[in-house]
């Protein structure tokens, strides 16, 4: 029973260390720029070893998806928590994604890239996956829970769907970070531009849109 403890402890060491291997190629190249074989090169493994230890590409990606998203989640709940109307703890939302993501751009490229594509759940543990699907619920709850208080409390206009207002919310701050952390999409903009201000604008803009006056 010891030996057994001790080779399981092994297999977890190695599978950790090539979930590290894997998300510095991720996010120096990008997930659709690294093969498996270069993450199993990398890691000083062959690819049918490496394949022992993890399932598969999509399964790696869902390891680091998934560490990025508990991080997340972690920052954004403790920064809500401390706000007591629905109204503030939106912007805490807003104020924390921009830095959280400012600071781990690397999680905001595989984000964006699980926005887009669909992965192949039959290459990923499906204990792995479900774990992905309870976070997500968890972090979609919070949001729309505040939404909710905030329409009750009446810092939120009441006359709006708080099932839309999240997905609104959610997906116009990815789009409006892509464009920040992208120096190529702004080349219209006549000022030097000042990502952190092309953010909180837009941030502002959208809490006033929604707030009860």
């Amino acid at each position: 029973m010891e030996q057994l403890s001790l080779k399981e402890r092994q297999a977890e060491l190695k599978r950790d260390f090539i979930i590290e291997v894997a998300k510095r190629l991720f996010f120096e190249k990008g997930y659709e720029n690294t093969s498996i074989d270069e993450v199993a090169l990398t890691a000083g493994f062959s690819k049918s070893t490496l394949y022992t230890y993890v399932k598969s590409k999509e399964e790696l990606f869902m390891h680091i998806h998934l560490e990025g998203m508990r991080s997340r989640y972690e920052l954004l709940s403790q920064k809500m928590n401390r706000k007591s109307t629905g109204y503030a703890k939106i912007y805490a939302f807003g104020e924390e994604y921009y830095h959280f993501y400012k600071q781990n751009q690397g999680y905001f490229k595989l984000h964006l890239y699980e926005d887009y594509n669909s992965l192949d759940k039959s290459k990923i543990e499906l204990e792995l996956y479900d774990q992905f699907d309870h976070l997500l619920d968890r972090i979609i709850a919070i949001v729309r829970d505040a939404f909710e208080l905030g329409i009750q409390d009446h810092s939120i206009r009441g006359n709006i769907d708080a099932g839309y207002l999240d997905k609104y919310f959610a997906y116009t701050l990815r789009t409006i970070l892509n464009v920040a952390f992208s120096p190529e999409k702004t080349k219209q903009i006549q000022d030097v531009f000042d990502e952190e201000k092309f953010y909180y604008q837009y941030l502002d803009l959208f809490m006033s849109a929604i707030k009860n006056n």
